[in-house]
């Protein structure tokens, strides 16, 4: 059984914080040993199994893609993109599914989901980097996980989006790709 480090299993929030405390270099070397006690805790091993749910996480995963592949396909003519933890196999406890959506109107998806009789809510969350503003739409959808719609501008459906936290290009996958891993997969 691989043992990964418990950072992953507290998500972004504590690896923000190990960054703030120690840096960016501490990030992949071995720990020094003025590093108080407190700190060595969060970066122990733990069984990679133990990141959610012991060994449902298989499980899991299976139903949040199935899920995201369910949504991806009443979504269709919007090109929708499975991104994050779920596409990369990645979940923890609390994980949602993250779906990029693209159109030039939130209201063509919201009538979508209206049609399907789906329960949503709108947010628009405003981010400030490098001293520029961008406003981005959230469609939060409420089913057995729940699903964030991200909406993009129709022409951006073939953008390299890339990690505000790695500068990397995101993975993603349309519905093909997307049952591809599934019958690999599954």
């Amino acid at each position: 059984m691989m043992s990964r480090p418990l950072l992953i299993s507290l998500g972004m929030h504590a690896l923000f914080a190990v960054i703030a405390v120690f840096g960016l270099p501490m990030l992949g070397r071995d720990l020094p040993e003025e590093m108080p006690i407190v700190h060595l805790e969060i970066v122990r091993t733990v069984p990679e199994t133990n990141l959610i749910e012991g060994d449902s996480r298989y499980r899991t995963l299976n139903d949040m893609r199935i899920d995201a592949l369910r949504m991806m396909r009443r979504l269709e003519r919007f090109s929708p993109k499975l991104i994050g933890s779920v596409l990369t196999g990645h979940i923890r406890e609390g994980s949602d599914i993250d779906i990029h959506v693209f159109t030039d109107t939130v209201s063509a998806v919201t009538c979508q989901l209206n049609d399907e009789g789906l329960a949503y809510t709108i947010e628009h969350k405003r981010v400030v980097k490098h001293n520029e503003e961008r406003v981005f739409t959230h469609v939060h959808v409420a089913d057995r996980f729940e699903i964030e719609l991200t909406v993009y501008a129709a022409n951006l459906v073939n953008y390299p989006f890339k990690s505000s936290i790695t500068g990397q290009v995101i993975d993603r996958a349309s519905i093909a790709q997307l049952e591809r891993l599934l019958a690999e997969t599954y």
